[in-house]
């Protein structure tokens, strides 16, 4: 072989091996990245679903002067269809769900749509584990009284899915961190 032959193949490999790692590198980003849409992607799905169902129960059928307003009951159902949404095959591995929220968004206009604010006294909140227990040393707030399903005069209820997510490659690991999903719907009219 000729010696300009020997130096062309050298120079080709060189670049071959700085092109490797640039290439790999983007290749494990774009499937980081992927992954953590997806895992975005189905948890609002879930929270839709979970509103959905909140919003088709309304007030579990409260009547007006009963006793029992304690929404757990309720809200368990919700929680349940709104985890079950945030399982595999639907999500990616590395997807935990950490609680779930069901509230009245607030109604302060200069806030946004779905406002989330565990000190604003305008919001009702109930908080659960994923296994529909109650949130510990938290009072459910939102109680059914409150779910108005009147026609003309129905309220807003919220699910908000809180997740964490864990990056699969480690090199991507500030991907990894708690996120949320959250859908509102209007209670509907009985």
């Amino acid at each position: 072989m000729s010696r300009r032959r020997l130096s062309r193949r050298g120079q080709s490999l060189v670049e071959f091996a700085a092109i490797v790692p640039l290439l790999l590198f983007a290749v494990m980003g774009i499937y980081s990245v992927s992954q953590l849409i997806s895992a975005q992607d189905a948890t609002t799905v879930a929270s839709r679903n979970g509103a959905r169902l909140a919003s088709e129960l309304g007030g579990n059928g409260w009547v007006t002067g009963s006793l029992f307003t304690d929404p757990t009951i309720a809200d368990q159902k919700i929680v349940a269809t709104a985890v079950a949404g945030v399982k595999a095959p639907a999500v990616p591995p590395g997807v935990t769900v950490v609680e779930i929220d069901v509230y009245r968004p607030s109604t302060d206009a200069t806030q946004p749509a779905g406002y989330f604010n565990t000190t604003d006294p305008l919001m009702l909140i109930d908080r659960y584990n994923p296994d529909g227990t109650p949130y510990p040393g938290w009072t459910q707030q939102y109680t059914l009284d409150q779910r108005h399903d009147v026609l003309g005069n129905e309220a807003l209820i919220a699910v908000r899915v809180v997740y964490s997510y864990q990056s699969p490659v480690q090199l991507f690991g500030w991907l990894s961190g708690q996120r949320t999903a959250y859908t509102v719907m209007q209670i509907q009219p009985r």
